[in-house]
């Protein structure tokens, strides 16, 4: 009887998280993650990614809210024995699991709601250095762009999501405590990474052509992006407008008046 409170309880948990959660750091794609519940020996990355979906969905429901701290503490401790009993990374000769990273940036998301400052930038930077050593700045870079197998897509589609996520983090938090980017424009920008895809098309696995980021820079054209997409290019022009007004306030205010 308590095994099948326990399974009622975790689907609720998945329903509240992508009803909730997933609007706000949309990275997880449905089927791959039902898919990944359901293997018999999922990988500890995997089980961290699930932990971390139970956890940030406590935060956005009272009823549950009561979970949160020890699903939290329990996200934690697992990602920390990931890394303990590692290796990560390619420095050590293993590439670094899709699903390790989602769980970090979920863990930024769920301390940026409830710790402070310095817990959640701590932990994005972590989850920023492992995409730039997995790679995941680079996957448009490839000459077979645009013609990814049907089995690929998805993965290569939260990849990119995933990317784009911990991108929007940096800007937001290097806007709000006045931080350098680590994730930066130019580098390997500019025509290494599409922009998002629309909501529909990801969940369903379509393989969708979307601009580079600096296509859109250019042109400024965002009636036609997705929201997650438009997010990203906001973020960029604050950031943009950061960096102009640090080194002169008033190139910052022509960069402003060539907006309008």
């Amino acid at each position: 009887m308590r095994v099948k409170y326990q399974l009622l309880w975790q689907e609720d948990v998945v329903s509240v998280y992508f009803e909730r959660v997933h609007p706000n750091i949309p990275i997880i794609q449905k089927q791959r993650y039902f898919d990944m519940v359901e293997q018999q020996s999922p990988s500890k990355s995997q089980l961290c990614l699930q932990l971390a979906v139970q956890a940030t969905a406590t935060t956005s429901t009272a009823q549950m809210l009561r979970s949160s701290d020890s699903l939290y503490a329990e996200t934690c401790a697992a990602l920390e024995q990931v890394e303990i009993n590692g290796p990560i990374g390619r420095a050590r000769g293993v590439p670094v699991e899709l699903e390790y990273i989602q769980a970090l940036l979920l863990v930024v998301y769920y301390e940026a709601l409830r710790m402070p400052q310095d817990r959640y930038i701590l932990t994005a930077g972590r989850a920023f250095r492992l995409i730039q050593i997995s790679r995941l700045h680079e996957i448009d870079a490839e000459p077979h762009r645009g013609s990814v197998r049907a089995g690929l897509c998805s993965r290569r589609g939260a990849e990119r999501r995933t990317f784009w996520a911990a991108y929007f983090f940096d800007r937001i938090f290097s806007i709000r405590h006045e931080l350098p980017h680590t994730l930066h424009e130019q580098v390997p920008f500019p025509d290494t990474h599409t922009a998002p895809s629309p909501r529909d098309q990801f969940q369903d696995g379509k393989p969708v052509r979307m601009p580079f980021l600096s296509e859109v820079m250019s042109t400024l054209v965002t009636a036609i992006l997705p929201v997650f997409a438009e997010c990203v290019v906001l973020a960029t022009l604050r950031g943009r407008y950061m960096n102009i007004r640090s080194a002169s306030p008033s190139n910052a205010v022509d960069f402003c008046a060539k907006l309008q």
